[in-house]
């Protein structure tokens, strides 16, 4: 039976999982940090009272950074506590000598004060026993969340597609800007409507019958204008080549 859910890491994802099991009354302890919060109705407690805070029973979700993680499970000494981390890069099976793990892995975005509609945040689960199944089935229940399970293998492609399909792009929204911001003329704003078109023309068939371009089209004088036009900024003169060559590569 489930006695309190903590979360250790005050993070982008630390904060928004707080106020997720809050809003849906999950029964939630507090949380671990090494940051000085005051946060009015949560208990605040530093990461080295884990052993002292926590009981048999409690459930510890780990949102700290993915380097962070192995370790601090295994400084856990109730092997009674659940121990749940949230990362989608970390394998299970660095705790197999550890009882009561798994994994709840929100695959999403979360950053700053940007506010979550968990019901679009898919959830994937991996566990080492059926109590820890059972258990994260539960909480999945209380917070009227829909779930998949995946191995860790599987868990580890979809982070790495993930990284390609948000971060990865969210570079090249970076390199967009920096091209325009020199010319008061030009406003980010402009490209948002291509940037919905994209989104909208994935959703509803393949990303390779999506593609267009010139580097699709091999117009090499558009793109020499365009590396041409990028000198003075090798950063973003880099990256346009390297996708270039990806997009030639996969349409030769």
């Amino acid at each position: 039976m489930i006695s309190k859910i903590y979360i250790v890491g005050y993070g982008n994802l630390g904060k928004h999982l707080s106020e997720y099991f809050l809003e849906n009354n999950v029964n939630f302890g507090g949380i671990f940090t090494d940051q000085h919060l005051s946060i009015s109705g949560i208990g605040v407690y530093r990461k080295s009272e884990i052993n002292t805070i926590l009981k048999g029973g409690d459930v510890l979700f780990v949102t700290t950074k993915d380097d962070e993680i192995v370790s601090l499970i295994r400084q856990i000494e109730n092997p009674e506590i659940v121990k749940i981390y949230c990362s989608g890069s970390v394998s299970l099976e660095s705790f197999e000598n550890i009882r009561n793990c798994g994994v709840w892995y929100p695959l999403y975005s979360f950053s700053g004060n940007t506010s979550i509609d968990w019901k679009k945040v898919p959830v994937f689960l991996e566990y080492s026993n059926e109590y820890v199944f059972e258990l994260l089935s539960n909480i999945c229940g209380q917070l009227n969340k829909s779930f998949q399970v995946l191995n860790s293998n599987q868990r580890k492609q979809l982070h790495l597609a993930a990284v390609f399909a948000n971060n990865f792009v969210n570079a090249c929204f970076i390199g967009a800007n920096e091209v325009i911001k020199g010319n008061e003329s030009l406003k980010f704003a402009y490209l948002l409507p291509i940037i919905q078109q994209t989104i909208d023309k994935i959703s509803v068939g393949n990303p390779t019958e999506s593609q267009t371009g010139p580097a699709k089209r091999n117009d090499v004088s558009t793109m020499s204008e365009h590396l041409k036009m990028l000198s003075n900024s090798t950063s973003e003169q880099e990256l346009y080549s390297a996708i270039s060559k990806f997009i030639k590569q996969n349409f030769s």
